[in-house]
């Protein structure tokens, strides 16, 4: 996962585990690399979140996801 963050123009990423076989990959890239990290992650089989850094605090916003 981290390989292909990186290989698409990720600046950085890091693997969070939960244990149970469960991980989170969060991955850091300028916004005109976005598009192609998202699809680099999607090719490897990940999820992809959109998430973006405010500087206000934590702000969670949730939209209803059309399942594939």
């Amino acid at each position: 996962m981290m390989a292909a963050a990186y290989r698409a123009g990720a600046w950085g990423a890091r693997i969070s585990g939960a244990g149970c076989c469960c991980c989170c990959l969060f991955a850091i890239a300028p916004p005109e690399k976005r598009a192609e990290v998202f699809a680099a992650l999607e090719a490897v089989g990940c999820e992809a979140l959109d998430m973006h850094i405010v500087r206000d605090g934590i702000r969670v916003e949730i939209s209803e996801v059309q399942p594939a």
